[in-house]
């Protein structure tokens, strides 16, 4: 579940480019709203892939508490089931997932609007001013 929401995560803000490209949003203004929505959407897809990774590592020790009780006897600590445990509570990368995510968000979704945009706005802008161009220096009758 979590490489599919991280492969949602990767492509979104490639389809929000696409998106203002094929509607032909010339506006920075627009292209900045785009962005905002789709930082904002790349970091709930990345804290729900952090929820998941989390259920799948509480799911990966709760195979080891033969009782159910929540706790881990001597009897339940074997080396698996202390190579699991070490796993689930040294993982500090998702404990500081959503503090990295309010700057990876951002700076990702920001770097695939920036790379295609400025050519995108900067070839629209320049089209429509020799369209301007052109249309002034027609001749009235």
């Amino acid at each position: 579940m979590s490489e599919f929401l991280s492969i949602i995560m990767l492509f979104l803000p490639l389809v929000s480019v696409t998106l203002l490209i094929l509607k032909r949003k010339h506006e920075v203004k627009t292209w900045i709203l785009f962005l905002a929505i789709t930082s904002a959407l790349f970091y709930l897809v990345m804290m729900l892939s952090v929820k998941a990774a989390r259920i799948e590592g509480d799911k990966n020790i709760a195979r080891y508490d033969l009782d159910g009780d929540g706790s881990y006897s001597q009897e339940e600590l074997t080396p698996e089931a202390k190579a699991a445990l070490d796993d689930w509570a040294s993982d500090t990368g998702l404990n500081l997932a959503p503090i990295t995510g309010l700057f990876i968000a951002p700076i990702y979704s920001g770097f695939w609007h920036l790379i295609v945009g400025t050519p995108y706005l900067l070839i629209a802008r320049r089209r429509s001013n020799n369209n301007k161009g052109e249309q002034g220096a027609t001749p009235n009758p």
